[in-house]
């Protein structure tokens, strides 16, 4: 048996900073989700759906799959009818978003997907819950503290061996992209460019993360994975697992 093993302490912010961010979140979706799908018909023609990505991403042997601030539920659906005999969740904050959510599901008849209302920095959900965990285009809306304690508290709800598959924004590394990037600067957080090069990969492994890997050839976006480490129980008491 191997010894235990030093993982960081999960992220903690206090309730007034959950609630804060909670009704700034709120706020936002609500003027944006009238014309949100409308994202899903302009993106193809500048970049790969990132729904295929993630979707394929997930490994195929995952039976309980939680997608992280669903918003529109587009992933989501994607994954659920990938992966028809898993059972799949989606989990965001917003009423407006989770109603496009709920309709999506419903019109395609998506019986393996369910919806759940909840923060992102507090999951309704027990530790070591399910085979994998995803976000989309998430976590760049998130401050600092806030991103983190997402990104723990996924760690925390993942089960041992789980995987972590998450995309955001990303740099520029083309010309082409260029003048995406600029107009994306009108519009997206001062904080975005924490998440660039380095910076989305090094969250998840400050997270506890292991075998993180970076796809970085996707428009203006990069692909991070992480595995949970063979541990039981949380992070904080790091249990190593019997070998069978």
């Amino acid at each position: 048996m191997a010894g235990p093993k030093n993982l960081p302490e999960p992220a903690s912010i206090t309730e007034e900073r959950r609630e804060t961010f909670r009704r700034d979140v709120m706020r936002t979706f609500a003027r944006y989700a009238p014309f949100y799908n409308l994202v899903e018909v302009v993106l193809p023609f500048v970049r790969p759906n990132p729904r295929i990505l993630v979707a394929e991403t997930v490994d195929a042997e995952a039976r309980s799959i939680l997608d992280a601030c669903t918003g529109n539920g587009a992933v989501l659906a994607a994954i659920a009818r990938r992966r028809p005999a898993a059972s799949v969740f989606g989990l965001d904050l917003s009423p407006e978003m989770l109603s496009l959510a709920t309709r999506r599901i419903q019109r395609e008849g998506l019986t393996n997907a369910q919806i759940h209302t909840g923060d992102c920095t507090r999951m309704p959900f027990e530790d070591e819950t399910f085979d994998a965990v995803t976000g989309s285009y998430g976590l760049h809306e998130m401050p600092s503290d806030i991103r983190r304690a997402a990104v723990s508290e996924a760690f925390r709800v993942l089960r041992s061996g789980g995987r972590l598959v998450v995309i955001d924004w990303d740099e520029p590394h083309r010309f082409i992209e260029r003048p995406v990037a600029a107009a994306r600067k009108a519009v997206e957080p001062d904080w975005i460019g924490e998440l660039f090069g380095d910076g989305l990969p090094e969250l998840v492994r400050g997270a506890g993360f292991e075998d993180v890997t970076s796809r970085r050839d996707i428009f203006l976006s990069q692909l991070v994975t992480g595995i949970k480490p063979g541990w039981v129980g949380r992070p904080e008491h790091c249990i190593p697992r019997e070998d069978t």
